[in-house]
């Protein structure tokens, strides 16, 4: 019992320490209060290809700098499939002592090395994550610009989260889900009623 009390303290530690604060760009709180004016003028880390990453490697440091803790501007954001072994091993490395990754990554023409906090490491998986919702955020925002939508149903949409989840249908979805309809005229126009609906009965 004593045993499995220390690891239950332990792994809630380690998702402590690898979460990133809460006012933290890019993190989780972050996407999950987005709205569509928001999401419009957001400029998103570039991310890498796929195998950018060559080599990295758990360290015991703490790091405390801005470059090992936040997001800084043009920073190029390591690929998600590089990212999963990680994710997949951080708990059980921060167990054995463990408290940042050591990363060599393809930038261009050359390789950067450098040291990562466990909570950057979830910052760079949140903005892989959320990189879609944002694009389609940004596309269904240029389609409702041109449409017949008025400018007061579209003044409050531009105020909804992006996530907010459209109910009251046989199925609920974010928000920014409608943007895979706009291919298709035949529905759009029925799009844009639901979401004048949705508005104007709130």
């Amino acid at each position: 019992m004593a045993g499995d009390s220390e690891t239950s303290r332990l792994k809630l530690a380690a998702a402590e320490y690898s979460t990133p604060y809460p006012h933290a760009a890019f993190s989780e709180p972050f996407f999950a209060e987005l709205s569509f004016l928001k999401a419009s003028q957001v400029s998103l880390p570039l991310i890498a290809q796929k195998g950018s990453i060559s080599h990295w490697v758990y360290d015991s440091e703490v790091p405390c700098t801005a470059a090992a803790t936040i997001i800084l501007p043009n920073e190029i954001v390591p690929n998600i499939y590089d990212l999963q072994p990680m994710i997949s091993s951080m708990e059980d490395a921060f167990i054995q002592g463990k408290r940042s990754v050591l990363l060599k990554l393809n930038v261009g023409e050359h390789y950067v090395e450098r040291l990562y906090h466990f909570s950057k490491i979830r910052l760079f998986v949140a903005i892989n994550n959320h990189s879609p919702s944002i694009d389609a955020a940004k596309r269904l925002v240029e389609a409702l610009k041109s449409s017949s939508l008025s400018s007061m149903l579209m003044d409050r949409f531009m105020q909804e989260r992006i996530c907010r989840q459209i109910q009251g249908f046989s199925a609920t979805c974010a928000l920014w889900n409608l943007f895979c309809l706009l291919d298709k005229e035949w529905v759009y126009d029925d799009v844009l009623n639901c979401l004048s609906e949705l508005l104007y009965f709130r």
